[in-house]
């Protein structure tokens, strides 16, 4: 049963995790480029390589976002896009690229870790083999294919690049939180004789 409920968590869930390229101009007169992976109140966290590092927005000149590419960096992403026959690689990148900085994927590896990590120790090998993200991604991006076009993907893509997109993925996740808790004791007091 908690393994169910942890499922449907992770495919009805949302979370900050933002994903696209960026220049950032520090006040020292360093130039740093990569994709920044979390964006806080008062700093970014960018990828640079394959290590994260932190800059303030005190050593921040400015950050000139690439919002003209709609891909995604796909080396942290073990997908090939041409291995979906009705779905174009441009259209897989879209799709991989909407998950990312919708947060959907970064809500996916969260919820499957806290599920991984409430299992019995002898049990966790055998959870870390059923839940691949990549896996569940490519049971997902038909789906995304047959309801969003292309144009569409790149609005949204846009969308959640904007002010109010980050915006609704930083809140999602708390109001996801209490919007269960106020369901649950909802349901809790209807079923309670």
């Amino acid at each position: 049963m908690n393994v169910k409920i942890g499922l449907m968590a992770i495919f009805f869930s949302g979370i900050a995790a933002l994903g696209f390229a960026e220049t950032i101009y520090l006040k020292d007169g360093r130039i740093v480029k990569g994709k920044i992976v979390n964006e806080g109140s008062y700093y970014v966290i960018v990828m640079e390589g394959k290590m994260p590092r932190r800059y303030y927005n005190d050593q921040i000149l400015r950050i000139e976002k690439d919002e003209e590419s709609y891909d995604y960096e796909l080396d942290a992403v073990h997908i090939d896009p041409s291995q979906f026959e009705d779905v174009s690689p441009e259209k897989v990148n879209l799709i991989i690229t909407l998950m990312e900085v919708n947060g959907t994927r970064q809500n996916m590896q969260t919820n499957i870790e806290q599920i991984i990590a409430q299992a019995p120790l002898e049990r966790r090998p055998d959870f870390e083999a059923l839940f691949d993200i990549d896996e569940i991604i490519k049971q997902l991006i038909p789906i995304y294919d047959k309801y969003y076009t292309q144009e569409e993907l790149k609005a949204m893509i846009d969308f959640y690049r904007s002010a109010p997109g980050k915006k609704l993925v930083e809140a999602t996740p708390q109001i996801m939180k209490e919007a269960l808790q106020v369901s649950v004791e909802y349901f809790q007091q209807k079923a309670a004789p």
